[in-house]
């Protein structure tokens, strides 16, 4: 359980919240008879987990919690399970690693791990209420925007992600599929001084990773290949975007335009690489299945 509450990113340190006693009574709860718990709401569901959303009453307040739970079938794997971390504890320590350098993303509260080899595994965090993931913003809800605010919007949603990579850069996190999908914005259409990105999926981050030039460059290139084709975004939000990003990573905004041509060209890369790997795939099948 974590003891990370408390500060700007995990949460105000006067909130009450629950004690041993309620965590070891709700936990139980979670494991035995999940569709038990108060609020209970599915989010996803697969066969190797599901996501589920709860709370935990408490004496003066509701804390909204989301639970993934993962799960080991073969024999084989959970034997090896049995000497690695679950997937739940590995997302547990990277979230406690983005917080502690200034990276938003929820606070996790509790990883459980049970079963022969660990069969099954949860990870409970907190729930961040009206969190809307980039590529919904670009895709539909920018254009909703009244033209008169448009511009301070935008300016928002640019500088909360100029933040996200130089945060990034600066505490040796990688993240390698940081699409606009997997990019989360809360208050997105309130300006610069409410606008916050998040990371709430987990599964491509890396800890303490040496930034050479191309993993620098790598999410911000992924992000653009993943905006490139919606008109909603204009290549004067491109160039907004590096006149905020390049003075953080410590380069003249005054050199943008070589920084927006290089950006350009490895977007357009990546997008062509990925049409290619699709390429002889079917629904799924390739030709060599």
């Amino acid at each position: 359980m974590t003891a990370c509450a408390g500060g700007e990113l995990g949460g105000d340190a006067d909130e009450v919240w629950p004690t041993w006693s309620q965590w070891a009574e709700w936990l139980t709860l979670l494991i035995r008879a999940p569709d038990s718990l108060p609020g209970y709401e599915v989010l996803k569901q697969s066969g190797k987990g599901e996501v589920i959303r709860a709370h935990i009453e408490l004496p003066s307040r509701r804390l909204e919690v989301v639970c993934k739970r993962g799960a080991i079938r073969r024999i084989g794997q959970r034997f090896l399970a049995m000497f690695r971390r679950s997937g739940a504890h590995r997302q547990f320590a990277k979230a406690l690693g983005l917080l502690k350098a200034g990276i938003r993303t929820p606070l996790p509260l509790a990883c459980l791990k049970r079963g022969f080899g660990g069969g099954e595994a949860w990870l409970v965090t907190t729930f961040v209420a009206d969190a809307v993931d980039l590529d919904h913003i670009a895709l539909s809800l920018l254009s909703r925007v009244p033209p008169d605010r448009q511009r301070r919007v935008r300016n928002g949603v640019i500088e909360a992600l100029a933040i996200l990579f130089d945060r990034l850069e600066m505490h040796w996190v990688h993240h390698r599929d940081l699409k606009a999908s997997n990019v989360m914005l809360t208050a997105w259409d309130q300006g610069a001084e409410e606008a916050r990105a998040w990371l709430i999926d987990l599964e491509g981050v890396r800890l303490n990773v040496r930034m050479d030039e191309s993993r620098i460059r790598q999410p911000v290139v992924r992000l653009t290949a993943s905006l490139v084709s919606y008109s909603s975004v204009t290549q004067s939000d491109y160039c907004r975007f590096l006149h905020a990003y390049l003075p953080r990573m410590g380069t003249s905004p005054t050199h943008w335009k070589e920084h927006f041509r290089r950006l350009g060209h490895f977007a357009r890369r990546y997008r062509e690489a990925a049409k290619q790997r699709k390429t002889h795939k079917l629904d799924g099948f390739s030709d060599g299945v």
